[in-house]
């Protein structure tokens, strides 16, 4: 069934199928950008770190991020924990750029 509750013929299962699979498609390379614009700005911040002398890691700016992610989470009725493992690994992802500068 489709979102109307109507029974799909094979032929609108197939199109469906591809149709939503090319979105998803889309959508990965739009995840992909958004990942690398991320992380390019975790090396505008360590160097402004760097110049403003403070530590690279900074667990109150993490925890702030884990809360409202956290909080969209909710929101939008995505499981939390699943989120939470999205986050470090973006979290990991700037760290290691800042680490490599």
């Amino acid at each position: 069934m489709n979102e109307d509750n109507k029974v799909l013929t094979e032929k609108e299962a197939e199109n469906l199928l591809n149709s939503s699979r090319k979105k998803i498609d889309e959508i990965d390379q739009e995840i992909l950008e958004l990942i690398s614009k991320r992380t390019s700005f975790a090396k505008d911040i360590i160097a402004s770190k760097k110049i403003l002398n403070k530590n690279i890691h900074d667990e109150t700016r993490e925890k702030k991020v884990y809360e409202n992610i956290n909080k969209k989470a909710i929101e939008k009725n995505i499981n939390e924990d699943i989120i939470f493992q999205i986050m470090s690994l973006l979290m990991k992802l700037s760290k290691d750029a800042q680490e490599e500068e």
